[in-house]
C-alpha cells in the first residue's frame, strides 16, 4: 500500500509538472551555435555540487538511521510516519517559500539557507526516544526545502542558459552520490554505535555542506554578479 501510494504521488507529479507551460524556459540553443563550456569548469558550479552532495548525504542517511532509531526504540512500523512529517515540513516551508518575496540578495541567501539547514539537523542527536523525536523532525524539514530551492535558483544564476539542464543534471547527480554515501555511513555507525548515535550522521553530512557553503561565498557571489 505505501509503495503504491509513492508511485502514485511521483506519477501525479512528475505529469502536473509536465503539463506547466507557463513557467518553462524558452529554448536558446540555436543551430550551429557554439557549445557552451562544460559547467563543471566553474568554480561557483563546484561549490553546488559539493554542497548538494551534502544535502544528498543528509537524504541518504536520514531514511537508514530513522528507521534504525524507530526499529531500536521498538517501533519500526513508525518509521514511515516519521519520515512522512520530516517530509510535509519540508514541502508546507517550500510553499510558503515559493510565495514570499525574498530581497535578500542570492549569494547570501545560499550560505544562510544552508547555514539554517545544517544547524537544523544537529538537535536531531539528542533525541532520546520517538517523542522527542517527531518535532525534533518537523524542525530538520523546515529548511530542508529553501536549501535545495535556493541552491537551484544559484544554478541558474552562474551557468549559461543553454546548460541549464546540465547544471541540473549535475546538481542531481551530487545528490544521488551523497545518498549512496550517507546510506552507506548511516548503516555503518548504526551498526558499529547505535541507533541512538545514528543521527550524527546527517548531521555531519549537513555541516559538510554549511563548510562548503561558507567557504565559497565569494565564489558564489562572483558566479552571481555578472547576471545579477
Amino acid at each position: 500500500m505505501g509503495l503504491a501510494a509513492v508511485l502514485s504521488c511521483a506519477v501525479l507529479g512528475s505529469l502536473s509538472l509536465a503539463v506547466q507551460r507557463s513557467t518553462q524556459p524558452e529554448p536558446t540553443a540555436k543551430a550551429g551555435a557554439e557549445r557552451s563550456p562544460w559547467v563543471m569548469r566553474l568554480p561557483a558550479m563546484q561549490a553546488v555540487f559539493v554542497v548538494m552532495l551534502g544535502i544528498g548525504g543528509v537524504f541518504g542517511s536520514m531514511e537508514i538511521v530513522t528507521v534504525g532509531f524507530a526499529s531500536a526504540n521498538g517501533s519500526r512500523g513508525a518509521s514511515g510516519l516519521l519520515l512522512a512529517i520530516w517530509g510535509v515540513s519540508s514541502l508546507v516551508s517550500g510553499l510558503v517559500y515559493g510565495a514570499l518575496t525574498i530581497r535578500i540578495p542570492l549569494h547570501r541567501r545560499f550560505p544562510l539557507a544552508v547555514a539554517a539547514f545544517a544547524l537544523g539537523l544537529l538537535p536531531l542527536t539528542l533525541a532520546g526516544d520517538l517523542l522527542t523525536l517527531t518535532p525534533l523532525l518537523i524542525l530538520a524539514g523546515v529548511s530542508m526545502s529553501w536549501a535545495m530551492i535556493i541552491a537551484i535558483e544559484v544554478i541558474q544564476r552562474v551557468v549559461p542558459e543553454t546548460s541549464l539542464t546540465e547544471g541540473i543534471a549535475w546538481s542531481s547527480g551530487g545528490t544521488g552520490f551523497g545518498m549512496t554515501l550517507g546510506s552507506t555511513a548511516g548503516g555503518w555507525v548504526i551498526d558499529a554505535f547505535g541507533a541512538d548515535r545514528g543521527y550524527i550522521v546527517p548531521a555531519a553530512f549537513g555541516v559538510l555542506g554549511l563548510l562548503i557553503a561558507l567557504i565559497s561565498r565569494r565564489i558564489i557571489k562572483a558566479g552571481c554578479e555578472p547576471c545579477a
